[in-house]
């Protein structure tokens, strides 16, 4: 295969890459140096593009996430763009921002998979019954669950609660806000996030 369509066939596949590694085993994968690499499974390109992935000890929607403990790029691997929702029991705006949340997710919950994961123990911020109560107070329904290393947490720079990030189906940040959103302004992002999905 001559270098123009080597850099063609890169360009149309790599272009959610960013991993050296990945991007070598689509070289192979387009005809380049002869190996024993594989070509990449579509969980193997989000586990590149994400900051870290993690397990998730689930709270509530192990039906959408697929069990009670899953990998995140698992969850991811559905193919719904992701807004992932760093939030804790005890901090006052999560309370003020998962209305808003539970919203979108009432309005958007067929095209966008609505995630929370509790970090409230890795910041002073409460407990996993904390957050339980604040999910029966505030009746909210889409999925939420926790992290059980703080290590993830490093990886995704939570600086505090809520923290949002909106993820595209491969796995890529598009955005990432800390602090309470507006409504209108998440609204705005989840359309965003839609838009930079197809």
């Amino acid at each position: 295969m001559r270098l123009a369509a080597h850099m063609e066939c890169l360009r149309r596949i790599g272009t959610a890459l960013t991993a050296a590694g990945v991007m070598a085993i689509l070289l192979s994968a387009c005809g380049g140096s002869a190996g024993t690499a594989a070509t990449p499974t579509l969980t193997q390109i989000i586990q590149a593009n994400l900051p870290a992935d993690f397990r998730i000890e689930v709270y509530q929607g192990e039906d959408v996430l697929g069990g009670n403990s899953v990998q995140f790029s698992e969850v991811v691997a559905q193919g719904r763009p992701v807004v992932l929702v760093m939030l804790a029991g005890r901090c006052g705006y999560c309370h003020r921002q998962l209305p808003v949340i539970q919203e979108l997710h009432a309005q958007y919950g067929g095209q966008v998979l609505f995630l929370g994961i509790d970090v409230g123990e890795f910041m002073g911020l409460g407990s996993r019954d904390d957050v339980l109560e604040l999910i029966v107070q505030q009746h909210l329904t889409f999925p939420i669950g926790t992290v059980r290393s703080i290590q993830a947490i490093g990886a995704y720079h939570v600086s505090g609660t809520p923290t949002i990030f909106f993820l595209t189906p491969q796995g890529r940040v598009l955005r990432q806000q800390v602090g309470l959103m507006p409504a209108e302004a998440l609204t705005q992002a989840v359309r965003e996030l839609l838009q930079a999905s197809h």
